[in-house]
């Protein structure tokens, strides 16, 4: 399995793009291949209003090695069984997007609204 991501940034402060403010355009230095993942597992799973600690399933891979999420609505991650949560939280146009390189066992999500559904897509690697 190979998993090849590029990260291009393009911060400008016009909506033709004339005044940059901020671009990383070196490509060697945001393309990366990588050739040891061996399993991946994705999905796209809706979190239910009020859900606490929602498991994500990791089908085949023991370790996660890449992970990807991208959601609708605010909620918060914890990794490896850990009691600390990150949050995610949308801005008013776009889904919220976590791409993380590193190595865990577990990830389980929470949704803290009390009426609204959220959707996850993710994807894990190892």
């Amino acid at each position: 399995m190979r998993l090849v991501h590029k990260m291009s940034v393009l911060l400008a402060v016009d909506a033709e793009e004339k005044l940059i403010s901020f671009a990383r355009q070196v490509e060697a230095a945001i393309q990366t291949t990588r050739t040891d993942l061996t399993e991946a597992s994705c999905g796209t799973v809706t979190i239910a209003a009020a859900t606490t600690d929602l498991a994500i399933p990791f089908g085949g891979v023991a370790s996660g090695k890449v992970l990807y999420l991208e959601c609708d609505a605010e909620i918060t991650i914890k990794l490896n069984g850990g009691s600390t949560a990150m949050k995610l939280t949308p801005s008013s146009a776009q889904k919220a997007k976590l791409f993380w390189e590193g190595l865990f066992t577990g990830l389980t999500v929470s949704n803290a609204s009390a009426t609204a559904a959220a959707s996850l897509t993710y994807m894990i690697a190892g």
